[in-house]
């Protein structure tokens, strides 16, 4: 039953964070709303990051690899669990074929939890350098 519980809330997880992600990347501003440099406001006011570093900033290389390995990876693991529910439909109520298919999808579940918090993780490391 908990298994069942971690499956659904790493999945809405995942179907949830690129609703989040475009919200935490938008662009800095400040308390009116004002786009930075722009009013006369401070780096203060907006918290605008300090380094534009090619290879650990924000937009860097090491973020740019870790998000195209991540959408790979990602795709994998849905096609992994449309393989897995095709194997557990056709199962034909073999006991060995229905375990092996739910594991093939509890995996894949657990692959795209795995895959969404490495990028969280990337990305705080990478805001912190």
């Amino acid at each position: 039953m908990l298994r069942k519980y971690l499956c659904v809330g790493a999945l809405i997880c995942v179907i949830a964070w690129p609703v989040i992600w475009p919200a935490t990347t938008a662009a800095a501003s400040n308390l009116f709303g004002q786009p930075c440099g722009q009013g006369g406001t401070s780096s203060v006011v907006c918290n605008t990051p300090a380094s534009s570093n090619p290879v650990a900033g924000p937009n860097g290389i090491i973020v740019k690899v870790t998000r195209i390995v991540a959408v790979f990876g990602g795709a994998i693991a849905v096609i992994m669990m449309i393989v897995g529910g095709i194997m557990y439909v056709l199962s034909a109520g073999d006991a060995n074929k229905v375990n092996t298919a739910k594991d093939t999808i509890l995996y894949a579940a657990v692959g795209l939890l795995i895959i969404a918090l490495a990028q969280a993780i990337v990305v705080f490391v990478v805001d912190r350098i």
